[in-house]
């Protein structure tokens, strides 16, 4: 989608050469096939600015409170 063509290149113009895709929802289905095929496709975009993809997914949150 052009939106994210625009912002890969206005990191890329600042010079931001890496971005990481962060899930705070603790939602194990980040790391299925469907979900990775849409990291590769922004990683696609971003290469092409020479901008590296990272992905952070974080198991820890939300963290739930042991008092109820």
């Amino acid at each position: 989608e052009p939106q994210y063509t625009d912002y890969a290149r206005a990191e890329a113009s600042i010079g931001i050469n890496a971005v990481i895709l962060n899930n705070v929802n603790a939602d194990p289905r980040i790391l299925g096939h469907d979900y990775l095929e849409k990291v590769a496709a922004l990683a696609d975009i971003f290469r092409k600015y020479h901008i590296k993809v990272y992905l952070a997914p974080n198991f820890a949150a939300p963290v739930k409170s042991s008092t109820t």
